[in-house]
């Protein structure tokens, strides 16, 4: 058990996301953390409908850490936020980009991740290896964010922190920001492989 710190938090059936967590045999949080973590990274086919995550088995950090914390609101646990994280994706805390970045001559671009936070501590569980929080250094920026925020206004927010890091580091003259955008694109589908 990789989150066993949290296994002390005992689920209570106190609504639906508590329900198919204990019809999965899940009866406390750090299984449930891992249970979350090892199941496929990639897009659900609605960001809006956060149970997908259990039925199709696969999930983003946003759909992930909305489920969790939904269930997290619902058990009335304090002390917990979710969390969008603007960081940097270089060969060192993203070793599968290393190829997409050196081609384009990037070397680094701004991500959007979503993640938990207890007591200000950050608790990743959007795939196997991701509680190393390798991306921790890069962090940029962080706001406590809803689950309903996970889908357009994280990607308003992502976009707008995007354009400003394309200018101000003036990449513009020679990649434009949808070019940007395009290549952090590309690096998510091969992290979903």
């Amino acid at each position: 058990m990789i989150f066993k710190q949290f296994k002390g938090l005992k689920l209570e059936n106190k609504g639906p996301y508590s329900k198919i967590c204990l019809e999965l045999g899940l009866d406390n949080f750090g299984a449930t953390l891992d249970y979350i973590q090892a199941l496929k990274y990639g897009r659900n086919s609605s960001k809006d409908n956060y149970f997908l995550v259990i039925k199709e088995q696969v999930g983003t950090c946003g759909t992930k850490h909305a489920f969790l914390y939904e269930l997290i609101k619902e058990q009335g646990w304090s002390n917990w936020d979710l969390v969008l994280g603007i960081y940097i994706i270089n060969c060192e805390n993203t070793p599968q980009a290393c190829e997409i970045l050196e081609e384009t001559h990037l070397f680094e671009v701004p991500n959007a991740h979503s993640y938990l936070k207890y007591k200000g501590e950050i608790i990743d569980a959007t795939k196997i290896g991701s509680e190393k929080l390798e991306f921790k250094s890069t962090i940029q920026q962080e706001t406590k964010i809803e689950s309903h925020q996970i889908n357009e206004f994280k990607k308003k927010q992502h976009q707008t922190f995007l354009r400003r890091w394309v200018g101000d580091n003036e990449l513009g003259c020679s990649l434009s920001f949808q070019r940007v955008w395009n290549i952090r694109e590309q690096i998510i589908e091969i992290l979903s492989e």
